[in-house]
């Protein structure tokens, strides 16, 4: 991304206690401890995953970051509804 200056959306900033909690229910449920290093590790390649396909998104249709950010996670809903065969 090189350095260049970002405002992060919401949506991403926020998102680390959400993940945090979906690994350690993930774990749980099989009676597993989770590991702090393995959670931050999740946490920190989620995030960065999903903010360079915003920024990706954001450069190719010219639009905010937040803008990007809420069209990614909605097509990512969308994407498993379709998996589930809901839609």
């Amino acid at each position: 991304i090189g350095t260049d200056k970002y405002i992060v959306p919401d949506i991403l900033a926020n998102s680390g206690g959400v993940i945090a909690s979906y690994v350690e229910w993930r774990k749980g449920k099989s009676g597993a401890i989770t590991k702090a290093a393995e959670i931050y590790e999740t946490i920190d390649s989620l995030i960065e995953e999903n903010f360079e396909k915003c920024c990706d998104f954001s450069k190719k249709n010219k639009c905010a970051l937040r803008i990007s950010a809420q069209v990614t996670a909605v097509n990512e809903v969308i994407e498993s509804l379709k998996e589930r065969a809901w839609i």
